[in-house]
């Protein structure tokens, strides 16, 4: 097994938990929320960027639409009423 394959498994279970948890927060809209949900978009880009230093033409495109989606999303957490009126426990 090559050390990358060790950080890929590593990287995706602690993905994994992320999702998982903010999940959980989402549905019992919690006030961690928006802060839980900016970080898995975040930690989503590296993964996707890392693949993409190591295969430039195969992962050019599932890093720019997470660029893109967390582009979009990370503001409107950050500046929403209504996300600050929905994630109140």
């Amino acid at each position: 097994m090559r050390s990358s394959d060790t950080y890929e498994r590593v990287a995706g279970g602690i993905l994994l938990l992320l999702f998982i948890v903010t999940l959980y927060a989402f549905f019992t809209k919690r006030r961690y929320f928006p802060k839980l949900a900016i970080a898995l978009m975040a930690l989503q880009i590296a993964p996707e960027a890392a693949a993409t230093y190591a295969e430039p033409s195969d992962n050019v495109r599932e890093l720019i639409r997470a660029v893109f989606a967390a582009a979009i999303w990370i503001p409107y957490f950050v500046r929403s009423r209504r996300v600050k009126l929905t994630f109140v426990r």
